[in-house]
Order: C-alpha cells, then sequence, then structure tokens
C-alpha cells in the first residue's frame, strides 16, 4: 500500500496467471506524478503464454510440429483530475498488441473512465473500461468486453496501531454472448501501517471467467512497499494456485 501524499509513485508487479492451464507470465511496470489538481500515470504490461502448436481450424497440424509463443503488451497512458475534496475523475488511454503466431495478429485502442467520490471514512467510484475499437485478428472483428464498474471501501477501524479496511465491488459486462456480472469483497488488516494481511473472494458468472478467493500480505517501510497475494480456488478452475507479486516506492 503507497502514502497517497506522496507526489512520485513507481511500482513492478509479477503475476503467475492459470499456472496448470496457459502458464502465462505478466509483467508491469507502472508510474505516477501528482501536482496541485492533477495526476498523471502510464504504465507497460508484457504476457507471455505457454509455447501452442499451430493448427488449423479443425484442430489439426497436418504433421507439422511448427510451434508459437502467443504475446500480449499494453500501453497505458492516464491522467485524474481532483475537482475538490470529494470528488474526483479520470480517465486512460491504452494500446494493446495481441500476437498469436503465425498471421493471427490483432491491435486495438481502449479508454477508461471514472468517478471517484471520498468522504471521511468512505470512498466510492464507479466507471466505464474497454471504450474502444473492435479487435480483428483475421476472422471477423469482435467488440472488447465493455464494462460498467462500481466499487467501495470504508475504513472500519482507523488508530496508530491498527487499520481495517472493507471493500467491495460489481460490475457488469456488455458483451455479445457474454453479458453478466462480476463482483467481490475484501478486507484488510494493517499493523502500525507496516504490515498487511488481506483476503477475499471474487465472483465471475461461469461464462465470464472464474471465481476464487484470496489471500495475501504486504510490508511497507519507508516508502517501499512489497506485497504477496495467492489465488484460492478448487483444483479443476484454471486459476488455482495463481499468484502476484509486487514491489513499490514512493518519494
Amino acid at each position: 500500500m503507497l502514502d497517497d501524499t506522496t507526489p512520485i509513485q513507481i511500482g513492478a508487479s509479477y503475476l503467475s496467471w492459470q499456472p496448470s492451464v496457459s502458464n502465462s507470465n505478466n509483467l508491469s511496470f507502472a508510474g505516477l506524478y501528482k501536482f496541485k489538481n492533477f495526476t498523471l500515470g502510464a504504465g507497460l504490461r508484457h504476457v507471455k503464454y505457454s509455447e501452442e502448436l499451430i493448427v488449423d481450424n479443425l484442430g489439426n497440424s497436418g504433421g507439422s510440429e511448427i510451434r508459437f509463443l502467443p504475446v500480449d503488451y499494453a500501453i497505458d497512458m492516464g491522467m485524474g483530475y481532483r475537482i475538490n475534496d470529494m470528488f474526483m475523475l479520470g480517465g486512460t488511454l491504452r494500446y494493446v498488441n495481441s500476437d498469436l503466431g503465425a498471421i493471427q495478429k490483432a491491435s486495438v485502442f481502449a479508454a477508461d473512465l471514472s468517478f471517484l467520490y471520498n468522504k471521511d471514512n468512505l470512498s466510492a467510484g464507479f466507471g466505464f473500461t474497454n471504450l474502444g475499437t473492435k479487435v480483428d485478428y483475421g476472422n471477423g472483428s469482435n467488440q472488447l468486453p465493455l464494462r460498467f464498474r462500481s466499487g467501495l471501501s470504508y475504513n472500519v477501524l482507523s488508530s496508530y496501531l491498527h487499520r481495517i479496511i472493507g471493500v467491495a465491488d460489481v460490475s457488469y459486462q456488455l458483451v455479445q454472448g457474454a453479458n453478466g456480472l462480476i463482483g467481490g469483497a475484501g478486507l484488510e488488516y494493517g499493523f502500525k501501517d507496516m504490515l498487511f494481511f488481506r483476503t477475499g473472494y471474487h465472483f465471475e458468472q461461469k461464462y465470464i471467467g472464474a471465481s476464487y478467493g484470496t489471500c495475501g500480505l504486504g510490508v511497507s517501510l519507508r516508502g517501499v512497499t512489497l506485497d504477496f497475494s495467492y489465488l484460492i480456488a478448487s483444483k479443476n478452475n484454471p486459476v488455482n494456485q495463481s499468484a502476484a507479486v509486487s514491489l513499490g516506492w514512493a518519494f
């Protein structure tokens, strides 16, 4: 957890996603700079999937053993503006490039818009993600999964020694053939703003994605933070045993 009062924050994270299925490795780098009522941010994400065998539309390789390594990357640029002590607006522009091997390549531009309200111990927000162009790998274009997102957090307890924060979010996905609800809830306990324990649950309707539990811990000292999280699900759930680690610095 980085300090919201610091003007410059940078961070990096590594995510091992679906280790038993796609075994994708996600690397992310991000930073932000605050001045007056503005916040500027930028990020880079790189996703590498497990090696795949090239096949035709019927799943046949034709005797070929040619393999490819799917790779995605995304570049984000964002800005936030604090209207007053209670309200903030934000927006992000994103470029995504996806290479599934052979001629199956695509790129897309997208945007996110958000609104945040903050007063005393309560923070709440809503917004839209994936407002953008269609993606086309050469076999027809498809709309990005547009989502309306909302969430809130409440500072349940705050003292010199202890801090407890509860969070919840609800989203609705709008895309042909896969409309549905996504949601989650979680709790964070902090000791002296140095040691943090976290747990939560994430829900997605089965034709959208996977549901799973989460647990994690974090350490923060002199502006440097180290966080680890682990996903818990049934053995046949593709996200089971996914894990992430992140390092941040606020100065």
